[in-house]
């Protein structure tokens, strides 16, 4: 008999050999919490993650108006500018020293051209 379903196996970068199974959904859901914190902590130590991290608050416009004039454009400025929020959020929650290290580099790749 052969499954139709075939799980991948994780690489052992992937696992965790100190993450214990979660006995309840709360649980789970608090490791998968913990281990995205821990993730965007990696992404924020590293230059590179901190630049590509304003590029998206850049793109999705956190610090300018998302008003328009015209609602459904507004609308969408909205929504960007709401879902840039939310990551700067996450990533504020994760290593807040290293996003505004993040902010100081931008102000000065901006000012140095």
């Amino acid at each position: 008999r052969t499954d139709r379903h075939v799980r991948c196996p994780m690489s052992e970068d992937e696992r965790d050999p100190n993450e214990q199974k979660p006995r309840s959904v709360k649980a789970k859901e608090a490791m998968l919490k913990r281990r995205d914190l821990d993730d965007l902590r990696a992404i924020l130590a590293m230059p590179a993650g901190r630049r590509f991290l304003m590029r998206m608050l850049d793109e999705t416009k956190v610090m300018d108006i998302s008003y328009t004039g015209e609602a459904l454009s507004g609308s969408f400025n909205e929504g960007m500018r709401h879902a840039g929020l939310y990551m700067l959020d996450l990533f504020e929650e994760a290593d807040f020293d290293n996003v505004q290290l993040a902010r100081r580099e931008r102000y000065e790749e901006v000012k140095n051209g």
